[in-house]
């Protein structure tokens, strides 16, 4: 298979500052919206009113300021998209060499395991037919020299010759290289983890409830919300709009 090519990074592009926008005029109202909600005090059905119409003046100027950073925010973005191209045309051509390498190196490290366990098993068994043939001479000789019992006895006890036999990797220990294996667990029976969660098996944040569907679920139901293990905790809200 031909070599893959590694591609030169292009060229970067200088990126420039986002100059900032004038927002004297939009401090002003923001202040003075502060100090009003400081010294307001809500007494009657007028100061109410007052509170609420100060309320709607703050989306109002929340409103004036996403139009005032919205050019300066979108050219900041695309700034910030083009200085992470470019560290990606810097990076990405490592990154494969890196992939590459790695690759090619767990090849050899299992053709070279596949290689020890077959030299491992010639050698034990090798190792079992020598151990074999002299168990079998001794016996031999035993029974000649009368002892048969002692023969039976050699014959039926357990091998030992192949138990030491190890051959080592042929894959060089190299510094900083540290080989390791790669675990990432796949759910293929979600009842069955949430069962054995229950019976106390495995602790309980092996399993995390899902907020987003239960607080939707809530939201559909309202006050007739039941879930077991849940209590529906009501807040009061204020939603501002237009006049």
């Amino acid at each position: 298979m031909p070599a893959k090519t590694v591609a030169k990074p292009a060229t970067t592009t200088v990126v420039q500052a986002v100059p900032m926008p004038d927002t004297q005029h939009i401090d002003s109202k923001s202040f003075a919206l502060l100090e009003f909600a400081e010294r307001l005090v809500i007494k009657d059905e007028p100061t109410y009113v007052a509170a609420a119409d100060s309320l709607i003046r703050v989306k109002d100027v929340i409103k004036e300021i996403d139009a005032t950073f919205d050019t300066p925010t979108k050219a900041a973005y695309q700034a910030w998209k083009a200085v992470l191209a470019a560290r990606d045309k810097h990076a990405e051509p490592l990154e494969l060499v890196e992939k590459l390498i790695k690759s090619k190196m767990v090849e050899y490290q299992e053709e070279a395991e596949a290689q020890r366990k077959v030299e491992e098993e010639r050698l034990r068994l090798e190792a079992k037919k020598a151990e074999e043939e002299d168990i079998q001479k001794r016996a031999e000789d035993l029974i000649k020299n009368g002892r048969p019992e002692d023969a039976l006895i050699l014959l039926e006890g357990e091998p030992t010759a192949t138990s030491g036999i190890i051959v080592p990797t042929s894959v060089p220990k190299v510094k900083g290289i540290v080989n390791k294996d790669l675990h990432q667990v796949v759910v293929t029976d979600l009842l069955a983890l949430v069962k054995a969660v229950a019976q106390g098996e495995f602790p309980l944040d092996f399993i995390e409830a899902n907020m987003v569907k239960i607080n939707a679920h809530a939201r559909a139901f309202g006050k007739n919300f039941k879930v077991p293990g849940c209590e529906l905790k009501t807040t009061k809200g204020i939603a501002v709009g237009g006049k």
